[in-house]
């Protein structure tokens, strides 16, 4: 019987020399198996069985048993979520409006629309402003 060629493991063989557990490890699999998950669980009919089990009276009871367990956990968590999405909105809307406002080249405020909210965040946290990137793209076109 072929087996996983990682060293240590002897996994029956399920692709590309690994078992099944390895195989998903990759890089490029995660990547897949993340995307697919993020289509499938806006699909209806995905998001109306996820809402009749979370409304099952044990579901509900194990909730609030973890809610009660990790309180603090939980509080941190969605205080974080609110502040990221806050600061997301201020950097989508305010700066970006701003920023547009200034700019008359068409080429320009297409370029700054394009800019994901995630894509914004990682231009600020590399000390790369809105404004910078503006000046870039007037050198270039």
């Amino acid at each position: 019987m072929r087996t996983c060629e990682i060293e240590g493991c002897n996994g029956k063989y399920y692709a590309k020399g690994l078992c099944s557990r390895h195989y998903y490890q990759r890089p490029e699999a995660k990547a897949w198996r993340r995307e697919y998950q993020k289509k499938y669980y806006q699909r209806p009919e995905v998001k109306e069985k996820t809402r009749k089990y979370n409304q099952r009276p044990e579901v509900k009871e194990r909730m609030r048993e973890y809610y009660k367990k990790h309180r603090e956990e939980v509080k941190a968590k969605a205080r974080e979520e609110r502040d990221r999405k806050k600061y997301l909105k201020y950097v989508k809307l305010n700066v970006a409006k701003k920023e547009m406002k200034e700019c008359h080249n068409a080429k320009l405020e297409k370029e700054i629309i394009k800019f994901s909210p995630k894509t914004q965040k990682a231009l600020i946290l590399d000390g790369i402003t809105l404004e910078n990137r503006m000046k870039e793209l007037k050198k270039e076109g």
